[in-house]
């Protein structure tokens, strides 16, 4: 939950706005071509430990999807019993990108500073022993992804 505005000072007050836009969304993006660029260099010389390998799979998976114009994604993996309650809530359900910028205020999310939703989903708790969660985007089209939303609205209120 981002903090009250009143609670913070001007400076911060605009940080808080900025990030919840879509400038903010744009800029994060391009942050993540350098990052991929980086990590991509990184995979060739193979160096890239398993948490980058999944950072890297979500930060192409939501650049190419904005490029595409695509906004619903599936939350994709598998789910254990030992897996973190972040995961769990969201495994296999459909949301937009701008849930998960919304993810960062998040009452469950991993308690991680800083803390990137889009990289670092469900963090080290994801799963006991990791350092990495290896849950992905799967991004749908539009029209898949509003129907999916519905019918997981009408089963969230018949009791599912």
């Amino acid at each position: 939950m981002p903090p009250r505005y009143d609670q913070l000072g001007v400076l911060e007050a605009l940080y808080w706005g900025a990030m919840k836009s879509k400038d903010a969304l744009d800029l994060r993006l391009a942050e993540y071509e350098v990052l991929i660029s980086e990590l991509e260099r990184k995979a060739q010389s193979i160096e890239l430990e398993m948490k980058e390998f999944f950072e890297l799979a979500r930060m192409r998976n939501i650049v190419e999807a904005k490029r595409l114009g695509l906004k619903y994604f599936r939350y994709g993996g598998v789910t254990y019993d030992s897996t973190g309650a972040f995961c769990k809530a969201r495994c296999g359900k459909i949301f937009t990108i701008d849930d998960i910028l919304d993810w960062e205020y998040a009452e469950d999310r991993p308690v991680l500073q800083p803390y990137d939703a889009i990289r670092d989903c469900g963090g080290p708790v994801c799963f006991p022993g990791e350092s990495h969660c290896n849950h992905t985007f799967r991004f749908v089209t539009d029209a898949m992804g509003e129907m999916l939303l519905q019918e997981q609205h009408m089963l969230r209120g018949s009791g599912f």
